[in-house]
């Protein structure tokens, strides 16, 4: 299936990347590490991340991004990474007057899902989108990859996303 082809993905996204000039290159860049520290181990996109994403798709669990990156590098990311189908919804810096901390980028997103916010669940590797999720009212799955598990106060703590079904994003609502 898809999932088999993350790292591909990313070796030619870095690939394709000599081409940029050198700031596109870093804004790319970052928003691969915001998508990455998510969803890979090492820098490479991971089977088991697409699994996990296939199986909140296939369980109707709607999903959203919700990034403080300008829309056009989170939309070439996605497409490049193969990831835009399993979201519903991209919140980007364009659509929300404040950054993380403050929840607007999250509320904004459970809204277009048609969700309030304490029936949402974020998914967040940094204390500032944590703190975020938090004071919008969510629960949050802390995604251990750029701090260590103790470090997150989140509701739940995984290194990999594959490490949580859909089951358990319903218990923790």
């Amino acid at each position: 299936g898809q999932g088999h082809q993350g790292s591909r993905h990313t070796r030619g996204i870095m690939k394709a990347l000599a081409e940029f000039p050198v700031p596109l290159r870093r804004q790319i860049r970052n928003v691969l590490c915001d998508i990455d520290d998510t969803l890979t181990s090492h820098g490479r996109l991971e089977a088991k991340a697409y699994a996990a994403l296939e199986r909140l798709e296939a369980a109707g669990i709607p999903c959203a991004v919700g990034s403080s990156t300008p829309r056009a590098n989170i939309d070439l990311v996605m497409e490049l990474t193969g990831l835009r189908k399993f979201f519903r919804e991209i919140v980007a810096a364009e659509d929300v007057k404040r950054g993380k901390p403050d929840p607007e980028v999250f509320q904004q997103g459970a809204r277009r899902l048609g969700f309030p916010s304490n029936q949402s669940v974020v998914f967040e590797d940094a204390h500032v989108g944590i703190e975020a999720a938090r004071r919008g009212g969510m629960k949050v799955v802390g995604v251990a990859t750029t701090h260590s598990k103790a470090s997150l106060n989140a509701d739940r703590v995984v290194h990999r996303l594959d490490e949580l079904h859909p089951a358990d994003c319903a218990k923790l609502l």
